[in-house]
């Protein structure tokens, strides 16, 4: 598989850090972390192929409320590029609203394994 940059957007930064090496070794993605939607959305000019993005981010003091609202935000901007939202509220209106705002995918966090993001990805890859 090609090598993507993926950008980690989480608030929860243990997870973001275990994913984001859980990617470089995979795959030997070009793994960028932020810890807020700011920040990402600075970044955008980078390029990415894919971004993980929170949906339940607190993005407490900045511009966006939460992961929804990035989300909007990047497919604003720039809308080619592909964002897996994730949560680890298992809430499946969080599920339906990613999707209808332009999430390729949705999937619960899971901090044992990223077996469904890995997934997900492999099939960002296939169709791109």
């Amino acid at each position: 598989m090609k090598q993507k940059k993926i950008f980690v957007v989480d608030c929860d930064i243990k997870y973001g850090q275990k994913l984001a090496a859980h990617l470089n070794l995979k795959e030997k993605h070009e793994v960028l972390l932020f810890k807020d939607g700011n920040s990402c959305i600075d970044q955008l000019f980078r390029e990415p192929d894919i971004v993980i993005l929170n949906c339940k981010l607190e993005d407490v003091g900045n511009r966006f409320e939460n992961g929804l609202a990035v989300l909007k935000e990047i497919k604003r901007l720039k809308r080619d590029i592909t964002v897996i939202m994730t949560s680890g509220s298992y809430k499946y209106g969080e599920a339906a609203q990613s999707i209808s705002k332009g999430a390729f995918s949705f999937t619960f966090k899971n901090t044992y394994d990223f077996d469904d993001l890995d997934k997900i990805i492999d099939r960002v890859q296939i169709s791109s």
